[in-house]
């Protein structure tokens, strides 16, 4: 039985938020994994926190629920300092009972679960100040499990092959 890749729930959220006009006129850096590139000064960060699996029966894993902390970067003086709030906001209206496209899986829910505020000054060079805001976004999806169903070939004889949901 094949099943859908785990990472592409992050990968989809990455996407979806990279796609978005009005998210990178705020962010023009663009929108990374964990951490953004060297040299860049306005993006957004998408880190997943922790993940859960939900099994069924002779099904496998049928439920990845997935908690994901989505920031938006600005460092000072790289822009406006209403960029990292507005930029903040709009993550909040793309991700918040939005939709989200997943091969493999269908998402039941997104949503934000806790708004995240706060600033960042380098250890070394006290004058690199960082913005951070956003939140954490929970996702859960689920691939539709296969449906048993018993065949007869003969009296006394079953067969229970697995047969994809229709």
């Amino acid at each position: 039985m094949s099943r859908p890749d785990s990472s592409a729930i992050a990968n989809a959220l990455i996407a979806k938020l990279g796609a978005d006009t009005a998210l990178l006129a705020l962010v023009p850096d663009n929108v990374h994994e964990d951490m953004g590139p060297e040299g860049a000064t306005r993006f957004v960060v998408v880190s997943q926190i922790l993940a859960t699996d939900q099994s069924v029966l002779f099904e496998g894993r049928v439920i990845e629920d997935a908690l994901f902390l989505v920031e938006a970067r600005v460092l000072k003086g790289a822009g406006p300092t209403s960029a990292c709030a507005a930029a903040a906001a709009r993550i909040d209206e793309l991700l918040e009972d939005g939709t989200l496209d997943v091969p493999g899986f269908q998402v039941s829910a997104m949503f934000r679960e806790e708004f995240v505020r706060g600033t960042e000054v380098d250890e070394r060079d006290r004058t690199i100040v960082w913005k951070r805001r956003g939140g954490r976004y929970r996702v859960t999806a689920y691939r539709e499990p296969t449906v048993t169903v018993a065949r007869t070939r003969s009296p006394g004889v079953v067969v229970l092959p697995s047969q994809p949901a229709t």
